[in-house]
């Protein structure tokens, strides 16, 4: 690998680390032709163009997590304000009846008590100075608490479809996508809040495709990047901040022009990502 400023490249790796480092520049690495690791680089390899691709990641991840977090919000607004409506009831969730998978409802509501016994928010000493019971508070306070991955499965486990489709109905986005987008979503942005790479990945779980989305998406990159900006773009419509999305997304890449969109699984211009 070229290294022209080497004070550079020890500054970098001092907080990037050469482990995280060697990640990204996996993909610059000569493979047998039985796609085996030589552990030797491509000719004329350089250590910036690593560096690039590194900072690239960071800003795209910074842009996922910003988007995926009002769709996260809106999510759990809406869960709690359709469930409690439809149910009549800031409690319902306590009711294993009212899930198809009592396990996992146990489970589930194991997971509040002990969200709820450790936080330090005031609206829960609020409420646990006024009542005794329900031990847990309603609907509205538990989704300021419980993750986003918690409240995907609490969807899913839904026994009621009229329910499911109220809320699925809200976001304009039929339940069977609904449910599939949720998952990729919170797979998407926990690898964001943790940081990890997602430039040039293949993630294990590929989400359901609707019809506008397959005409963009070659099949064989069903489980790249791609794929979930056109889901976080067609699920931010319904907060108006799609366009502000795309904006940002396409921004990044044409100051990037050294980024090759195929690595994110585009086969289209840039300016047609979206069309």
């Amino acid at each position: 690998m070229l290294i022209t400023d080497i004070e550079q490249a020890k500054r970098f790796l001092l907080y990037c680390s050469y482990y995280r480092f060697c990640g990204y520049a996996l993909h610059f690495e000569e493979l047998t032709a039985s796609g085996d690791r030589t552990h030797r680089y491509k000719p004329d390899t350089t250590f910036s163009a690593v560096e690039l691709i590194y900072h690239f990641d960071a800003a795209l991840r910074r842009i996922i997590f910003h988007y995926t977090s009002l769709i996260e919000i809106d999510f759990r607004s809406t869960i709690s304000n359709e469930s409690a409506w439809y149910y009549n009831d800031a409690h319902w969730f306590l009711e294993n009846r009212y899930f198809q998978d009592a396990e996992r409802h146990s489970h589930f509501i194991e997971l509040c008590k002990i969200e709820v016994s450790r936080s330090r928010e005031l609206f829960i000493a609020s409420y646990k100075s006024k009542y005794d019971t329900p031990s847990l508070p309603p609907i509205w306070m538990l989704t300021e608490l419980m993750p986003f991955a918690v409240w995907s499965k609490v969807y899913q486990n839904l026994s009621d479809k009229n329910l499911r489709k109220f809320i699925a109905n809200r976001h304009k986005i039929p339940e069977w996508y609904l449910i599939s987008w949720l998952q990729s979503l919170t797979v998407l942005r926990n690898a964001c809040a943790h940081h990890v790479r997602i430039w040039n990945r293949n993630f294990n779980l590929a989400p359901r495709l609707s019809p506008g989305i397959s005409k963009k998406v070659k099949a064989s990159n069903n489980r790249k990047i791609y794929v979930i900006f056109l889901i976080i773009y067609d699920m931010l419509k319904k907060l108006g901040r799609a366009e502000d999305f795309r904006t940002e997304v396409e921004t990044l890449l044409i100051r990037n022009p050294s980024i090759n969109p195929k690595h994110l699984g585009i086969d289209c211009p840039i300016d047609e990502m979206f069309l």
